[in-house]
């Protein structure tokens, strides 16, 4: 969960106040979000596909970076730290005030309950707005799915829900499989056979 800021912030002030901080706070608007801590489900699920995509990715090509990467969404922000972005080697970086990630191709977010429409309604159009982004993938921590947004070559974007652990999260994007299966090892009980 995130607390909003009473103060409306210019993107210097941000900038300044979140290189001087040891905290993370996202910007959008003029407004700042102070983040919190994430749950066990959060933090296993990011683990395991960070550490998936580690050992898959093509190095030479890409980098994947946690949560600790900030990621400018537009010209003048908002500013995100998405649970997971990759980039190519050697992407465009802001680094007047700490980095800022400029050209992310895949972006994770895993859901919770008080992030969710946040991560939907306002996050996603405004990384739609990036035009290196190729995929926006949705995670969710209490059930098995995987909502995929994935550009088309004419701009529009397409979804694909993956719900069975069985199934693979392909992004051609950046050449890598992971199967649901190994997203949520351990974090979910199996479900009961019939």
């Amino acid at each position: 969960m995130a607390t909003v800021l009473e103060k409306k912030f210019s993107i210097d002030e941000y900038l300044d106040r979140e290189f001087a901080s040891d905290r993370k706070s996202e910007y959008v608007d003029g407004e700042v979000r102070e983040m919190t801590g994430a749950s066990r489900a959060h933090n296993l699920i990011c683990w395991k596909i960070l550490g998936n995509l580690l050992r898959r990715l093509d190095i030479e090509r890409f980098e994947a970076y946690p949560s600790e990467m900030r990621v400018r969404a537009g010209e003048r922000g908002p500013f995100y730290y998405p649970d997971i972005a990759i980039a190519k080697v050697q992407p465009k970086i802001v680094r007047d005030r700490g980095d800022t990630l400029l050209e992310p191709i895949v972006v994770f977010e895993v859901l919770s309950p008080t992030t969710e429409m946040i991560d939907r309604r306002e996050k996603f159009p405004n990384y739609c707005g990036i035009e290196t982004l190729e995929d926006y993938v949705l995670v969710a921590q209490d059930e098995v799915r995987i909502d995929h947004y994935s550009r088309q070559d004419d701009g529009s974007w397409t979804v694909v829900i993956l719900k069975d652990r069985e199934k693979s999260l392909s992004l051609p994007s950046v050449g890598v499989e992971l199967t649901l299966a190994e997203i949520y090892d351990r974090v979910l009980p199996l479900e009961s056979a019939p």
